[in-house]
């Protein structure tokens, strides 16, 4: 029996499932570092590559809401731990493919099972911990999915010269359904002595009306927006172009400039709660965020245009645009604050939509232009592409700072870190 106790109090309950937004994370950024394997293998160019690499993102961005539905109707307990055995499954697919469609069928559902990563801890977090302990709850959380994109880009890129991609995504796969098993043994959707009048009124209203009244709140549209500005540069260039831009810049192998990513999630893994406990420390959200769109347009423009080949200075940027990619988890701290708890997985589910949407969007489109600029040059069978290729693809990611500035600066509105509904 005190086992059973000591794994219900909300920390224990929280790092588990997180864990598979650390997994997550790891499916999403591991094919940066064999963008050239899936080429070399599957015989196909760039383009061909970012819009199978964005099924993950089409399937997981159109499965938010749904998503957020399902978690509020039958809790995250039991979504999580069928969402793990769909990765397992999922992965599986992945190694032992042999065409290319079975690598955008992998990504599609992948991209389902994960949609649950970040949403269900989150609903957990607004069920256990109080409500000025959100955002510093959400930084956490996202600190620990980047952990799972650390081991995605180096450690992956040494196993994989070392083992082949195939052996390493299979084994991959084991973890899905240990974690499910995890999630049934130790996670509970709430505590026990909760009051049930929160519950009562979610049973009361239909899945629709919970929708309209997340998207009929132009607060929730300002945060996603914002959202989706932090997210884009990173899930261009840290999720899937940077490694091969790295080695162009730096005349290496993936294995030598992934070193160079993991500053990108070192920086978000430090930003994510310390900018979630800076919002609720000086009791506004839109202070962090001018400070993070500050960070994301310098460091975007200068890992662009500047693009240092020496390694000191573009540590610093990588880590620079980590920081402000960070601030991301603020935008959920104001969809908390303006959404009753009996929508919260509704909301957050809207939320990281709108966030995910970028990599949706840009991910095959970079994948193009750098086609469009290719020069048919090939080597060990796969495309290379050009440094001025990487600039025009790319020359776009300063743009969205500033459009979240604007945003931020006419649309949302200051909660001060209050709950406006009770």
């Amino acid at each position: 029996m005190k086992t059973n106790i000591s794994f219900r109090n909300p920390y224990t309950i929280i790092t588990i499932a997180a864990l598979f937004y650390l997994y997550e994370f790891f499916i999403r950024v591991s094919p940066s570092v064999i963008t050239n394997e899936l080429m070399r293998d599957f015989n196909i160019h760039a383009g061909e590559l970012g819009f199978l690499s964005s099924l993950f993102y089409y399937s997981y961005t159109i499965m938010q809401i749904p998503a957020g539905l399902l978690g509020d109707k039958y809790g995250p307990r039991k979504v999580l731990a069928i969402a793990a055995l769909i990765c397992s499954a999922s992965l599986l697919l992945l190694a032992y493919a042999k065409q290319a469609p079975m690598i955008g069928l992998s990504r599609f559902l992948t991209g389902i099972a994960c949609s649950f990563g970040y949403i269900g801890p989150l609903m957990l977090a607004s069920a256990w911990f109080p409500k000025n302990r959100f955002a510093l709850i959400t930084g956490l959380i996202q600190a620990l999915g980047c952990i799972g994109a650390t081991i995605g880009t180096g450690p992956i890129s040494y196993f994989t010269s070392t083992y082949g991609w195939r052996s390493v995504i299979s084994v991959s796969s084991i973890t899905g359904v240990i974690l499910s098993l995890l999630f049934i043994a130790f996670v509970r959707d709430k505590p026990q002595q909760e009051d049930t009048s929160e519950n009562n009124t979610a049973h009361k209203t239909s899945e629709l009306q919970i929708l309209k009244f997340v998207i009929s709140n132009k607060q929730t549209w300002a945060a996603g927006f914002l959202g989706f500005c932090f997210w884009s540069p990173i899930a261009v260039f840290a999720e899937l172009w940077g490694v091969p831009f790295l080695m162009e810049i730096h005349h290496a192998n993936a294995s030598s400039v992934s070193q160079y990513i993991i500053w990108v999630w070192l920086g978000i893994a430090l930003g994510a709660p310390l900018f979630g406990w800076y919002s609720n420390y000086i009791s506004s959200r839109k202070i962090p965020i001018y400070i993070g769109f500050i960070l994301g347009f310098i460091a975007t423009f200068g890992i662009i245009f500047w693009h240092p080949a020496s390694s000191c200075p573009m540590d610093i940027l990588m880590f620079i645009f980590g920081l402000s990619g960070s601030v991301m988890v603020v935008t959920f701290g104001i969809v908390n604050d303006n959404n009753p708890k009996h929508v919260a997985g509704t909301a957050i589910g809207f939320n990281n939509m709108s966030v995910i949407l970028g990599a949706t969007i840009l991910q095959p489109v970079t994948g193009y232009m750098l086609n469009y600029f290719w020069d048919g040059k090939i080597v060990d069978g796969h495309p290379v592409y050009g440094l001025d290729g990487y600039i025009c693809a790319f020359s776009v990611l300063p743009i969205f700072s500033l459009l979240g500035l604007i945003t931020c600066w006419l649309f949302l509105k200051e909660t001060n870190c209050v709950k406006q509904y009770k």
